[in-house]
């Protein structure tokens, strides 16, 4: 909902009962969860092959529907476009569905629990009353998810734009000293 609210779907809820059962050794209800997951996607495929072949299927429904709208005649274009909407909000939310799926199975397989930096981990008694000082903040024993490096050099990009920033200001100055002359000729 907003920073410090998050508003959880269903199949949210659902992976996060499943990290509880894998903590508790309860296997069984994983697997049930994973049925449920390709019972609604009506594939037995593998969570990333069905999570793939959607995101195609997703695009494929938007480069039709951009053409249909196009080639409709313009009394009916408001009426296509609202048909392919609905068309890709179905497909959108089984794919939101097929991507929970990837989600949990990424970090626990077949049903083994670990712990996972940013997410879950199982602190004992002692490390929570004598080395975190009783501290019931998630955050001090989870830690904090790695974040994937985009292979960018912070630093000379921040030259780069810089430069760019400089460019831009010298242009505008440009353009300022060119209007105002263009107005004192005028006599404005």
């Amino acid at each position: 909902m907003d920073r410090t609210q998050n508003e959880w779907s269903d199949w949210q809820l659902k992976n996060l009962n499943a990290i509880v059962w894998l903590y508790r050794g309860e296997v069984d209800k994983y697997k049930v969860l994973l049925a449920e997951y390709h019972a609604e996607l009506a594939d037995d495929r593998p969570f990333a092959e069905i999570q793939a072949a959607m995101e195609q299927n997703v695009q494929a429904k938007r480069e039709e529907a951009k053409a249909a709208v196009e080639a409709a005649p313009r009394k009916e274009r408001k009426t296509t476009q609202e048909k392919f909407d609905k068309e890709l909000e179905a497909l959108s939310e089984k794919l939101t569905v097929a991507k929970e799926a990837v989600w949990l199975t990424e970090k626990f397989g077949e049903g083994v629990y670990q712990d996972i930096l940013g997410l879950c981990k199982v602190a004992s008694r002692d490390t929570i009353l004598n080395e975190k000082g009783a501290s019931l903040t998630p955050g001090a024993y989870v830690g904090v998810a790695p974040v994937e490096d985009d292979g960018v050099d912070f630093a000379q990009r921040m030259k780069e734009i810089h430069k760019e920033l400089l460019e831009l200001q010298a242009e505008s100055n440009r353009l300022m000293e060119t209007i105002s002359k263009n107005l004192e000729e005028m006599g404005v």
